[in-house]
């Protein structure tokens, strides 16, 4: 029983229920931090750092943080690394629900999920402009009151609208205290927890952004051209941040969702993993040995001792044996000479750490593997020749006067800038959509298939009541199973988790799974695959692809995962809606990422 669970009294939970969708099984976060005996907590201290001690977090049964020390500094970019599944998401979602305890009330916290979407209830379309001003909260409170008002006294009913102002605004109160009842345990918010099942979250990060900017203002009047204004320079802002390798600003990088930090950018910490794995190398083969040689030891001062009936020497070889057990790193995480009282809290399986319990288990690549593909006599298995396509014949064409060839078991990558047409490309070719008005400029023999793994398959699988091995729908639960397992999907997470449970790196592996089932297709268009996966499950995706002998169309912004994939062929859609090949990938990155 760890130190935690015995220490339960002395700490504070919070639990938020995750809205599903009908027939989805719903799962309840529990967050736990310590509680202060002198109610530190409720002294408004104006602090805008976090410093959790004894952080626990769990979503249903399965705990994801037991005795964590969460520390969040002001001004302090903070990069959180870890394995699909071990709980980013699930944290992130506590810290911008404030389910722990201990946070001060002047600290913001804006959570935007991966998937969500914008859902505005109008019947027209917005633009992004008026989706960043609808984030203003106040401004639209405040229209929407001088709107009545404005009702009101051009129909004469004044009274009325005040009433109804009252109304409202008593009724935003009450809504205001259910939101505090869903974090409290026990019976004061089981009536608003169960109300919560029935409700979708629904956060977008431009809102989010532009209601925190506008709570930054002191300004009390409205301006509509200030606004309209104010929100493009916000968007053009947005395009300015860098990736986790940047340079510009002080980061952290966040291990293994347990209390490990580590001072520096991303590439500082791969360099520092990769160190830390020839080091565990050496001190695991220097461990081995050593158990080894005392184990040698015991054995021979045992027969000895046996022999010459001697008592002190049977006993030297049970202290030796003892000894054993105590073999394993004697420093600790930072280095410094390990104290057991100190850095040995909680439960532990052994007494000393190895070697393994030291890694950071970051990169270790588990195999994937695609199952084979049919062979078919045919030497092209994509053909598309001066193909056009517009949304409608009023509009400027989206692509005009594509041609390519895709031969059997050819590398093709497609680049472009965002909004230039791919992901409408790749509909084409698997004819989710007509190619109007010249069907005939796609190609393909009979015997081929082609198939795509599209940008919002995640998405789609969030709002799936069945398993896994349900979408699979294979003849036996034993095939469905050893098919999901060549991309690390076993267990219970394949037969008892609805797809909606999963997380995002989950679910594009399910997505993997059913693009490839019962055999893989002849051409198979990947639609930015790496969106969602983690680095070891990108080196896995990699080395798949090595070893798969049909052919790929990979779309893709991933620098890294573009040269290692190394194509045969690049293709570039620039923004006149045209195809031009590309010596490589860096003739794009150097030439045209400006354009």
């Amino acid at each position: 029983m760890s130190r935690k669970a015995a220490t339960a009294t002395a700490s504070t939970s919070r639990k938020s229920a995750a809205a599903s969708s009908s027939g989805a099984v719903s799962s309840v976060i529990t967050a736990r931090s310590q509680q202060d005996r002198f109610h530190l907590a409720t002294i408004d201290h104006h602090d805008h750092n976090i410093h959790l001690r004894q952080v626990g977090l769990s979503i249903g049964n399965r705990e994801l943080l037991v005795d964590a020390e969460l520390k969040l500094e002001s001004g302090v970019h903070y990069g959180l690394v870890g394995r699909n599944g071990t709980g980013k998401s699930t944290l992130l979602q506590a810290l911008g629900d404030g389910l722990f305890e201990g946070i001060s009330s002047h600290v913001h916290v804006m959570y935007v999920h991966q998937l969500f979407h914008v859902d505005i209830d109008s019947p027209e379309r917005l633009s992004v402009v008026d989706v960043l001003l609808c984030g203003d909260k106040q401004r639209l409170s405040r229209q929407h009151m001088m709107d009545l008002l404005e009702a009101g006294l051009e129909s004469q009913t004044v009274h009325q609208t005040l009433k109804q102002l009252d109304y409202e605004a008593i009724d935003a109160a009450r809504a205001k205290m259910e939101r505090v009842a869903i974090k409290r345990s026990g019976l004061r918010g089981l009536t608003a927890r169960n109300k919560l099942l029935a409700l979708e979250h629904q956060l977008v990060e431009a809102k989010a952004l532009w209601d925190d900017a506008v709570q930054q203002r002191t300004s009390s009047g409205v301006d509509s051209d200030e606004d309209i204004v104010a929100a493009n320079n916000w968007l053009e802002s947005l395009y300015a941040q860098d990736d986790l390798s940047s340079e510009a600003r002080a980061r952290e990088i966040l291990v293994d969702i347990v209390n490990r930090y580590f001072a520096g950018n991303y590439d500082t910490f791969e360099q520092t993993v990769q160190d830390k794995e020839v080091f565990n190398a050496r001190l695991e083969a220097k461990l081995t040995a050593k158990t080894e040689k005392m184990e040698k030891q015991v054995a021979q001062m045992s027969v000895q001792g046996r022999k010459a009936g001697d008592d002190k020497k049977m006993a030297a070889a049970a202290s030796k044996k003892k000894k054993i057990e105590n073999v394993g790193n004697q420093k600790n995480a930072k280095g410094h000479r390990l104290r057991v009282n100190k850095d040995r809290v909680g439960h532990f399986f052994t007494n000393r750490d190895r070697s393994q319990d030291q890694f950071i288990d970051l990169h270790v690549v588990e195999p994937w593997s695609f199952p084979p593909t049919p062979d078919v006599p045919t030497h092209s298995v994509l053909s598309v020749e001066k193909l056009n396509f517009s949304y409608s014949p009023a509009a400027k064409p989206l692509l005009s006067n594509v041609s390519f060839n895709i031969h059997k078991g050819q590398r093709v990558v497609l680049l472009g800038c965002n909004g230039t047409g791919k992901s409408t490309l790749i509909k084409l070719l698997c004819r989710t959509i007509p190619a109007n008005p010249t069907p005939d400029c796609i190609k393909s023999p009979p015997l081929v298939q082609i198939r795509a793994l599209t940008q919002d398959i995640v998405e789609t699988l969030h709002h799936e009541p069945k398993t896994p091995l349900q979408m699979l729908g294979a003849d036996t639960e034993e095939a469905g199973r050893k098919h999901l397992a060549r991309f690390g999907l076993r267990g219970a997470v394949v037969s008892a988790a609805p797809c909606s449970t999963l997380s995002g790196g989950q679910a594009m592996r399910v997505a993997l799974g059913l693009l490839t089932y019962p055999t893989c297709p002849q051409l198979m268009i990947l639609d930015e695959p790496t969106n969602h996966l983690d680095m070891s499950s990108i080196d896995a995706l990699l080395d798949a692809l090595r070893s798969f002998n049909g052919a790929v169309l990979l779309i893709s912004h991933d620098e890294h995962f573009l040269h290692a994939f190394h194509p045969d062929a690049v293709l570039w859609l620039t923004k006149r809606g045209e195809v031009k090949p590309l010596n490589d990938v860096d003739d794009f990155l150097n030439k045209y990422r400006d354009w």
